[in-house]
């Protein structure tokens, strides 16, 4: 298990613009390490084994699930589903009808934006946590 400290280094490594972490995480070599994600913008991208494959990203993937951030989205923009609550009579909308209207996709990204955010899901997610190495 990592301890308080470590878990401090960790997250000061992984808020500069060249951080990276090595972890063993349930028999698996997690590298955490800053990426540019857009113009002036970076983020923590987890690399198991030392790859990335995007059918980890998938929401029914079990390793992908446990390293990388679940994100929701409605199906409908906003404006769409007003407007379609809207034209089934607003509150007297079908239960059923509403459920489709107001329907969510879940799929993984696997760029955090955190370092916390990212230590409570490995936490949450895994039970054998250690520390490899800070930095390169």
């Amino acid at each position: 298990m990592i301890s308080k400290e470590e878990w401090n280094k960790i997250e000061s490594m992984l808020t500069g613009a060249f951080g990276r972490v090595e972890l063993s995480i349930d028999g698996f070599n997690v590298v955490l390490q800053i990426e540019r994600v857009k113009d002036l913008q970076y983020g923590i991208m987890p690399y198991i084994n030392g790859e990335f494959r995007g059918s980890w990203l998938s929401a029914e993937n079990d390793i992908g699930m446990r390293f990388y951030r679940p994100t929701s989205r409605f199906v409908f923009s906003a404006k769409q589903r007003a407007s379609l609550i809207k034209a089934y009579g607003g509150k007297r909308c079908p239960k059923a009808e509403l459920d489709k209207i107001n329907k969510k996709i879940t799929f993984l990204d696997p760029v955090w934006n955190s370092a916390k955010a990212l230590r409570n899901h490995l936490i949450k997610n895994n039970k054998d946590l250690a520390l490899v190495k800070v930095g390169y």
